[in-house]
């Protein structure tokens, strides 16, 4: 007897399922960097027939993809919507208009490094602070490094 998880798919079958998802998280991934265009029927089709080959395409695709295809792009349009919505991340932009923080913040999402958090927010926010400062690293024969080399540390 096959061993069952909690979706009630066998551990083949959710060895299946976690493939085809990880395939459309990639590719959302890549069209917010904008390096391919999101998830499709035919993206995942293509796919599968590719991996699986022709004959298992159809079973697959009927019995699993069109289910995990919807659930992720469901759950990436809700938590989009939830970022774009956010006051915190509104906010954050109209405090850097010249950078895309919705995009970035949505793509730190989808890789699961951030959440909408506060905690979140604020390290994202002085991830934004340091690589937007202008500091250039001091010359060892400098005046200044050599000021700041004699400063007592306390």
């Amino acid at each position: 007897m096959q061993e069952k998880n909690n979706d009630n798919f066998t551990l083949k079958e959710q060895r299946v399922v976690n493939i085809i998802e990880g395939f459309i998280m990639k590719f959302e991934k890549n069209s917010l960097l904008g390096l391919s265009l999101p998830a499709g029927h035919k993206n995942i089709k293509a796919f599968i027939c590719k991996i699986y080959g022709e004959q298992a395409l159809y079973t697959i695709w009927n019995k699993y993809a069109k289910e995990v295809l919807a659930r992720v792009k469901d759950s990436i349009r809700k938590q989009r919507m939830n970022i774009l919505n956010s006051k915190k991340v509104q906010s954050l932009q109209n405090k850097y208009p010249n950078l895309n923080i919705k995009d970035a913040y949505i793509y730190a999402c989808l890789t699961k490094k951030f959440a909408l958090s506060n905690n979140d927010l604020k390290e994202f926010e002085g991830i934004l602070n340091i690589a937007l400062k202008n500091v250039t690293p001091l010359d060892r024969n400098s005046q200044e490094y050599k000021k700041q080399k004699s400063k007592p540390k306390r």
